[in-house]
């Protein structure tokens, strides 16, 4: 096993450990006011699909978001965990008008039922937003997953404005300098936790070719 993955195996137990004792009504609050930003972001209110997971355990709650997108008219998809024919790890995304209609999926995550007619491409839209989870995300818009390489492989390809959403007591300055970065990560564009938004530079200059500074709102501990 090499450094960088041995130190992303302690990481990750750690901050799951840390991020399930967190007590359930502090998460509440802390959620709510994560949801709270991400409504007014600019980004929300140009969108026009919004790329979303559907929260489980002790996972930053993304169910009052979805269910205030729906209900402002925004189109919502959510993922299915598929592989292309190379076996490589991807998300498929569906067209979900209500929570109802999930099912249990890969891991135990809720999933829109796999059908064809609500199967949408992200790229067929203008001003498509993805709210992107994770363990830890840092002030350069890095994250830390659970190791598939969905969200990496989804990154890499997606062209509208990634959000990773975090408690700050998770965050970290850096995961380079935590030795738990790899060539194939991908940062998001924007970090939300409930202290504020960090505007990542190099995942804007990187997919948008925008040469500008990191612009923090609230900052990142």
């Amino acid at each position: 096993m090499s450094a960088s993955l041995d130190n992303k195996r302690k990481l990750r137990k750690d901050l799951r450990a840390r991020r399930d004792g967190v007590a359930f009504a502090e998460r509440l609050r802390i959620d709510h006011a994560i949801t709270e930003r991400v409504l007014s972001l600019p980004e929300i209110a140009a969108c026009d699909l919004l790329l979303c997971y559907c929260s489980i355990g002790s996972e930053v709650a993304t169910h009052a978001l979805l269910v205030e997108m729906m209900g402002r008219g925004v189109q919502v998809a959510l993922p299915r965990c598929g592989t292309d024919d190379q076996g490589a790890r991807l998300l498929w995304w569906h067209r979900v008008m209500s929570l109802d209609t999930l099912e249990p999926g890969a891991f135990g995550i809720p999933e829109p039922p796999d059908t064809a007619s609500t199967r949408i491409e992200p790229s067929a839209y203008e001003h498509a937003v993805a709210i992107v989870p994770g363990l830890t995300f840092d002030a350069h818009g890095y994250r830390l997953g659970y190791g598939g390489g969905y969200y990496d492989r989804f990154l890499g390809q997606f062209q509208g404005c990634s959000i990773g959403v975090c408690r700050a007591s998770a965050c970290v300055a850096s995961l380079a300098q935590e030795g738990a970065l790899e060539p194939h990560d991908r940062p998001v564009d924007l970090v939300v936790t409930e202290r504020g938004c960090v505007r990542c530079a190099r995942a804007t200059m990187g997919r948008r070719g925008r040469d500008a500074g990191a612009e923090t709102i609230g900052g990142m501990e």
